[in-house]
């Protein structure tokens, strides 16, 4: 029978030390910042797409040389819809090489509005890999 009389004790002890505990890192969530002046940020560079274009009005710019075209959509897609002039390929892998042969045209891009043609299905890997260039990134509305 002390076994019963025992266990509401030891629950509520357990109790206790939880809420102590979480009280206790609250606190030191809340402090340490204050103390170390360090705090969390998001970088600038990782803010998502705001600014958008129309395609005819991107074709237009890319045209007459104030703007360039990374089409991110699937072959099949970018037959069926292709840009006129040119657009930018890029691999459709984060992780390869080609992306090397890539960094100086990207480099040198900075400055320069570069709008990105994105797959119907949604997002695209190479959407990560360009922010790291500090481009002025936009978004091409397709027509329907």
């Amino acid at each position: 029978m002390s076994l019963h009389t025992e266990t509401p004790r030891a629950t509520s002890t357990l109790w206790l030390g939880t809420l102590l505990i979480g009280a206790g890192l609250a606190a030191f969530a809340l402090a340490m910042p204050l103390l170390t002046g360090l705090r969390a940020q998001l970088p600038g560079t990782l803010q998502p797409l705001v600014q958008k274009i129309g395609f005819q009005q991107a074709v237009a710019d890319s045209l007459a040389g104030r703007a360039v075209i990374i089409d991110l959509r699937p072959a099949k897609a970018r037959e069926q819809i292709p840009v006129p002039g040119s657009a930018i390929l890029v691999p459709d892998e984060s992780e390869s090489p080609d992306w090397d042969a890539l960094a100086p045209l990207l480099e040198s891009l900075w400055g320069t509005p570069v709008y990105l043609i994105f797959p119907r299905s949604g997002d695209h890997p190479a959407h990560y890999k360009l922010m790291p260039y500090q481009l002025d990134l936009w978004f091409v509305e397709m027509t329907p």
